[in-house]
């Protein structure tokens, strides 16, 4: 397979910095998602983090919650890696 090469166009660059600025919201959401179906409330969430709700730490299995994000990063990232081998470099980038 010959090497991709990625156009260094502003076009592009805007979309992947975009892309990347979704898959972080992807990473909290999930995060904050996971937390309301382990403690029954809703905690507080950022844009760069998630906050469990008061007196949820000591409710119930909370490492879901803090799993799930890495575990939805990983999934964006092996889809990508699918695209790329499916011929569709550019889209798994």
């Amino acid at each position: 397979m010959p090497p991709m090469r990625i156009p260094l166009r502003g076009s592009w660059i805007a979309t992947f910095i975009l892309l990347s600025l979704v898959c972080l919201g992807a990473h909290e959401l999930v995060h904050h998602l996971a937390a309301r179906a382990t403690c029954r409330q809703w905690g507080t969430m950022t844009f760069w983090t998630f906050e469990l709700a008061p007196g949820c730490e000591a409710s119930g299995p909370v490492l879901g919650a803090t799993l799930a994000g890495p575990l939805t990063t990983y999934a964006l990232m092996y889809a990508g890696l699918a695209l790329i081998r499916s011929g569709r470099g550019l889209a798994g980038v």
